[in-house]
């Protein structure tokens, strides 16, 4: 199973491109959010190994 990592930005480009890189070069299953109200309220059903907020 490959690592989980959540990106947390509001700008859904950077979301976008940090997902995108992060599962095409880095091999990671990525989660978004929007803001970190969002986050929190995913951390408690997500299994991650990461959180990267930008």
């Amino acid at each position: 199973m490959p690592p989980r990592v959540m990106v947390v930005d509001d700008d859904d480009t950077i979301r976008e491109i940090a997902q995108l890189s992060l599962s095409a070069v880095g091999g990671w299953d990525t989660v978004t959010a929007r803001s970190g109200e969002e986050a929190l309220s995913k951390v408690s059903t997500e299994r991650l190994d990461a959180i990267l907020s930008t």
